[in-house]
């Protein structure tokens, strides 16, 4: 009920890459990853499901959300 809505979270998965990237033993790109997401994190950028928990989140789509992840990098 959620496809295609540009709704869903992508932390998780993204977190999950950083913990693939971590066991290969690329470190340094798990890392970058993590503070992409810890710096969005702390400006109160993300998707519904946690910006509505953060003092004056913003709140972004799935797309956006991940474009963000990727300008941080």
């Amino acid at each position: 009920d959620i496809a295609g809505k540009d709704i869903v979270n992508p932390s998780s998965i993204i977190l999950s890459a950083v913990m693939m990237l971590d066991y290969m033993g690329w470190h340094e790109a798990g890392k970058l990853i993590e503070n992409a997401l810890e710096s969005l994190f702390q400006q109160g950028i993300a998707t519904a499901d946690l910006a509505r928990f953060m003092p004056g989140g913003k709140s972004l789509g799935t797309k956006e959300f991940g474009n963000q992840v990727i300008a941080k990098l």
